[in-house]
Formats: structure tokens, sequence, C-alpha cells
């Protein structure tokens, strides 16, 4: 199959695109072409359709013009429509499957996809289509006011985007005219859920059930399971991913420095970086070590006996705790959002979010279970075999494919 991939970034910037590129490099393994669209950027990875990307936008211009057109871009962009009509001009996919649009691309590159008959899919990465906001995250707690809501104005009411009460308002009136337009439902054939909790949001936003299919997130491979000998002699415990509130980091770090006797190795960056290091200073135990490639990830994850991630967000699927498994590494998660459908105590642990209390206890647990941790770690290992293998996530995409172009 010949299959359009739409996502406004085309580089390695969080989730969502190792998502996407894992599938990409998953089709093109079996014969598929894919052809991307993307927003031009130079930390784009190089491709011969760059030519056809939409010219970059720089969401931090100042004056009032331009932040005006920008804002109106997010609701309808033309120029993201046109772009896409010149490639479609040139090349017909059986099939395209979008991923986060939203803002630099926008819904308008759904008409002429629709026009031309061809099956939309799209994978939904975020809330954003029942949070204007994206995170259902609001003063350090999980928020769903506007949930279900035609008129989500509790977004421009509590300035939930990073504060700001403009940026809230033009996100409101975005997701207002896109809910009562219902662009998405008419423009996009299947939503693709990488949890049962994401489509049960999404049903709670009115998305009708037969549109929306579960296809859990995978690693990019299964690799070899490391070996419980390499992990450190005391007992240690891997953070990997973005460092923002959303995260619990904060609770991570102040139950930590009561328990000397357990490592926790941070990696990643994000605006909390320097706030996190202060809270951490004085306790050697804990260390931010920056953003690591992939191979020192490896590295981390060997010696780790379980990796964390301590949310206060509801997450939706996150490749950190698979790529755990996949190491054989089991998990210390929130009991919260798509993580409770991930773990259980075979195969790692669920602490309340935000409660100091219990991830003390449950950090101060890991000196006496040492064994314990390496048979769940095993467990990890062989659940992600059955559930979130590789082959298995291209086969579900690729069954997807073919009902709708059969349809």
């Amino acid at each position: 199959m010949r299959i359009l991939m739409v996502n406004k970034f085309y580089d390695l910037r969080g989730g969502a695109e190792r998502v996407m590129f894992n599938l990409r490099d998953g089709l093109l393994q079996r014969g598929h072409e894919v052809i991307p669209f993307a927003m031009a950027d130079e930390r784009n990875e190089a491709t011969p359709w760059s030519e056809y990307f939409v010219p970059q936008r720089d969401y931090q211009a100042t004056g009032l013009g331009v932040r005006i057109r920008q804002g109106l871009s997010t609701i309808h962009d033309p120029q993201a429509r046109r772009h896409l009509e010149i490639l479609l001009d040139r090349v017909r996919p059986d099939v395209a499957h979008l991923h986060n649009i939203y803002h630099q691309l926008s819904p308008s590159i759904l008409k002429p996809l629709r026009q031309r008959g061809i099956p939309v899919v799209m994978t939904l990465h975020d809330y954003k289509l029942a949070c204007p906001s994206y995170t259902m995250f609001r003063d350090g707690h999980p928020c769903e006011k506007c949930v279900g809501m035609s008129v989500p104005f509790w977004c421009a009411v509590h300035a939930c985007s990073r504060g700001s009460r403009a940026e809230s308002i033009v996100l409101t009136v975005e997701s207002t005219i896109h809910r009562l337009s219902k662009v998405y439902l008419k423009g996009v054939d299947r939503f693709i859920c990488p949890s049962r909790y994401l489509r049960d949001v999404m049903l709670r936003q009115h998305i009708p059930a037969e549109a929306l299919t579960v296809i859990p997130n995978a690693p990019r491979e299964l690799g070899e399971a490391a070996p419980w000998s390499k992990v450190a002699e005391r007992p240690r415990v891997l953070y990997a991913g973005r460092l923002s509130t959303e995260k619990g980091l904060d609770v991570l770090i102040d139950a930590a420095r009561e328990v000397p006797g357990v490592e926790v190795i941070i990696a990643g960056d994000g605006p909390l970086e320097e706030e996190l290091r202060r809270r951490a200073q004085g306790a050697p135990w804990i260390r931010l070590v920056g953003r690591l490639d992939a191979a020192g990830l490896s590295r981390e994850r060997e010696r780790a006996w379980a990796m964390v991630l301590p949310s206060v967000c509801t997450e939706n699927a996150p490749l950190s705790v698979l790529e755990g498994f996949a190491a054989a590494r089991g998990a210390l998660v929130s009991d919260r959002g798509g993580l409770v459908e991930m773990v259980d105590d075979r195969i790692g642990r669920r602490i309340a979010p935000a409660d100091r209390g219990a991830w003390r206890a449950a950090l101060a647990a890991l000196q006496q279970e040492g064994d314990r941790w390496r048979r769940r770690g095993e467990q990890a290992r062989r659940r992600l075999e059955s559930e979130w293998d590789p082959q298995r996530f291209i086969d579900a995409h690729e069954e997807l494919y073919r009902r709708l172009l059969q349809a």
C-alpha cells in the first residue's frame, strides 16, 4: 500500500513522533510506501517529499497582526491545505494516516483527502479532541471539565494553556468551532486509541464507538532482554521522559530524599529541569543525567531494577514503560489513566499519585524486594511479547487500512 503519513513535526520531538516513526519503519520493512507530510523545519529527517511541506510557523512571533493570523490558522490553515493538494495532485495514496495535526497543519487538510475519496485514519496521542489544552490537567490535578462540552469555555476561564488567558481563549475558540462543525468526525474514518482509557474519554466526547479502534503502542523492537546480572548493586529506578509539572517528579524527588538506600536516575529535559536539580541538592543518590540518546537510555535500563513514572496527570500509553518491559524491567507507576491497564502487581506496582508517603514506602520496599522485581521484570517481558509486540502493532495497522480500503 501507499500510505500518506501526516504529522506536524518530522523529527523526533516526543512520544507521538516516536510512535509515528516506529510505525513508518515497520511499514517500510514490509514493502509499503510511506509518504510524509509535515511542517518544514531544519530539524526534520531528510526526505525527498520535503518540497511539499508547509512553511514553518513561529508561534513565538510578536506583533498583534501576526498573532491574530497565527491564531486563525489553528482553526483553518489554507496554506497547509494548498500544499497537501499539490502533493495529492502528484501522487494518490491508498490511505492517509494522521497523527498530531493540530495548530501547525489544522483540520483544513481533511477536505482535500475527503474530496479524493482517500480513507483517513487518525491516531490520538493525547486528549486534544476532548481538552483544548491537550492534557486534561490543570493546577496540579487532572481536569475533565471540558470533556463532552460543545463550547469548552472552562479552558478560557482557568487560563489552562501555560497560564495565558489569551492563548487559552484562542484554544477555546478553536475547539468550539471544530466541535460545532464536527470537522474531525466528518473528515476521519477511524480514530486509533492507544489505550482503553483514551477510548472511554473519546466516547464521552461523543465520538461514536464504531469510529474508535484500540491499538496499543509498542516499542520499536523487542531486542534482547537485559540480564538481571547487569543491574546496579544498590536498588535503582529510572525515569525517562519530559521534565514537566504533570510528571510528578517533585513528588518522586521528595520521597526519594528520605530513602538514601535507593538510587533514582532521572533522564530527560524540560521546563522543570533547574527546579528539580535544586530540589535534589544534598541527595547524591538522586541524579538528573539530562537527555540521553538511545544507547545511553539502554544502558540505564540495564542498570535499573525498575522503571518509574510518578505522573499526576492521566497518562495515555507511555512508551518509556513499554521499553522498560522490553528490557525485562518492571515499573512503579501512578494509579491513574492508561497506566492502570498497563501495570498490575505481577509486573510492577501502582501507587497513588502525589502521595509522597506512598511513594516513599514503595521506594523503601525495593531494598527488600530484589528477587521479586527480577520476577516482575521477567513477567513484564513475557506480557510485552503477547500484548505489545512490535509486529502485532504493524499487523493491526495493516488490517485496519485494508478494512477501510475494502469498505
